[in-house]
């Protein structure tokens, strides 16, 4: 293998070449792909964080109906004239 002409060791290093070419190409979209997935996981824990939020704003806003018992504690005085018997 030590004899080989200059036209087999050019198309060698031409094939290392292109196999190294592929595999950085490969390395650089896997890495893509999970940085790309690591924003998303980050954004839709942010958006439920953020929907926590509002929905604790929301009812922290939202007015409190009046209860009903002090409705229940106005009661007016018995007259004079009437006598229960």
């Amino acid at each position: 293998m030590a004899n080989r002409s200059a036209a087999a060791k050019k198309a060698a290093q031409t094939r290392k070449r292109r196999a190294a070419g592929k595999k950085a190409a490969k390395t650089r979209k896997s890495r893509a792909a999970g940085k790309k997935a690591a924003l998303t996981k980050k954004r839709r824990a942010a958006g439920r964080k953020a929907a926590a939020t509002r929905k604790l704003k929301k009812e922290q806003t939202v007015p409190a109906p009046p209860t009903p018992q002090a409705e229940a504690q106005v009661v007016t005085p018995p007259q004079i004239g009437d006598v229960q018997r």
